[in-house]
């Protein structure tokens, strides 16, 4: 089974232990993405509430890599393209991304993660941003569940080709 919320993966101990059958992890399969293609000190895109839980700090850290998020004001930026342009239905700037990572590259940052449904959705396909590959939680879930399908994946070989 896939859970295709970043945020969701907050309440994922609970749902795993009710449903009783394998659930794929996007956050920690994302993390172990980055980690897979060397990335060090990744730049996280995502809601508030991922953010504040600090889904992808705590998995990236199992990983030794280091996670860092925006800004007060990049964060609101970033909950602006989610919630007041995606989630509206409205247009989004393709320029959004490079001003959104540009602080997080900026910070030290050697990638950034699309690390929410609507970011892919905005920016997918996109595969760098400010000069740093783009790292997509969607395309990563994708991936994982063609895998465990007995296919083989395309996100690890497509990132190590990017940096």
């Amino acid at each position: 089974m896939a859970l295709p919320c970043n945020t969701a993966h907050g309440f994922f101990d609970e749902l795993q232990g009710a449903l009783g059958i394998p659930v794929v992890h996007m956050v920690r399969e994302t993390a172990a993405a980055a980690s897979a293609v060397g990335l060090a000190r990744i730049g996280v895109l995502a809601t508030s509430g991922t953010v504040a839980a600090d889904l992808y700090g705590r998995e990236a850290a199992r990983l030794g890599v280091n996670c860092l998020y925006p800004d007060a004001t990049t964060q609101g930026q970033v909950n602006r393209v989610i919630f007041d342009e995606v989630k509206a239905g409205r247009p989004v700037d393709a320029a959004a991304l490079e001003r959104l990572a540009a602080p997080l590259r900026a910070a030290g940052c050697d990638g950034v993660v699309l690390g929410c449904t609507e970011l892919s959705l905005a920016f997918g396909g996109v595969t760098r941003a400010a000069g740093l590959p783009v790292v997509d939680a969607l395309d990563v879930l994708a991936d994982c569940v063609i895998m465990r399908a007995g296919r083989p994946s395309k996100t690890s070989k497509n990132l190590s080709l990017q940096n």
